[in-house]
């Protein structure tokens, strides 16, 4: 990949452990046992396996590593947090596994990040294949991870967050977290977060049966997001977007005034990109 884009170019990957795990046993990696299972891990053993697999990061050459899911298991909820074992806990109260998670990769030099929010345990359904209203399930503690966690110290240096396709009519009842200024302004006023926020992927069909591809990758950029995942790898669909004809899109959007604050708004994204690129760059 380096070969090709260049030096500067930064790799993301999904390796939550369990059935979520990019790097596995097909392409000669370690799959690492499930969030669920890694959650019940007294502190020494969760060091050693999340150590292991930051390791297995950078020997592949990775830099982010697009978790922990800080999601809370709900018994019964028939979410696929819970029916694939993505939850480290299902106590709102109890973080210490996912702090272990950010702290082991963060010592290797791997960034990691947060999802997926406003928490996806209570929501019945595949958010792969449509949109979920979480309006009459969703819980006030669903939240209580991410404000504990995007408060640490040198969070927003060492942490992103990424927003989930759901919708939530008591919050925003027209748009879906992820394209969202309502949440955005929940995760930077209330939270106080003012590290990068990343979409979960727009190809997923909770947005890709809602809306046109550049008219979603645009709601994301106006809704606050700093960076918009253009995934391209569901199965069967055919809503893929062409990244370089995005950034025209959105470099439009922002000259048009359609997205909001003008070139600052832009170059508030890259700084807030920029602190993360020097984190991995003094880790490493």
């Amino acid at each position: 990949v380096r070969a090709v884009l260049g030096p500067g170019v930064r790799v993301a990957v999904d390796q939550e452990g369990g059935k979520v795990a990019r790097l596995n046993e097909t392409n000669g990696h370690e799959r690492g046992i499930s969030a669920r299972e890694f959650g019940r891990l007294d502190r020494s053993a969760q060091e050693q396996e999340a150590g292991r697999q930051a390791e297995q990061l950078i020997r592949a050459g990775i830099d982010w590593n697009l978790s922990p899911c800080v999601d809370l298991e709900v018994a019964g909820s028939g979410s696929l947090i819970e029916r694939a074992e993505r939850a480290l806990t299902t106590d709102p109260r109890r973080t210490e596994p996912a702090e272990v998670w950010v702290d082991m990769h963060g010592a290797a030099g791997v960034v990691c990040c947060l999802k997926h929010f406003p928490g996806h345990g209570s929501a019945a359904g595949d958010s792969h294949e449509k949109l979920l209203d979480i309006t009459e399930v969703h819980r006030e503690e669903e939240l209580w991870p991410f404000r504990k966690l995007l408060a640490r110290p040198g969070a927003q240096e060492n942490l992103a967050v990424m927003t989930a396709h759901l919708l939530h009519r008591g919050v925003d009842p027209d748009w879906p977290v992820s394209l969202s200024k309502k949440w955005t302004r929940m995760i930077r006023g209330d939270m106080g977060f003012d590290g990068v926020i990343v979409t979960d992927a727009l190809d997923m069909g909770a947005i890709a049966k809602q809306y046109e591809p550049l008219e979603a990758v645009i709601a994301a950029a106006s809704a606050g997001a700093d960076l918009v995942m253009l995934a391209n790898n569901m199965p069967g669909r055919s809503a893929e977007v062409d990244p370089v004809e995005a950034a025209e899109v959105i470099a439009r959007a922002v000259s048009s005034g359609e997205i909001e604050g003008g070139p600052a708004r832009v170059w508030a994204s890259q700084e807030r990109l920029d602190r993360l690129v020097r984190r991995w760059d003094v880790a490493r």
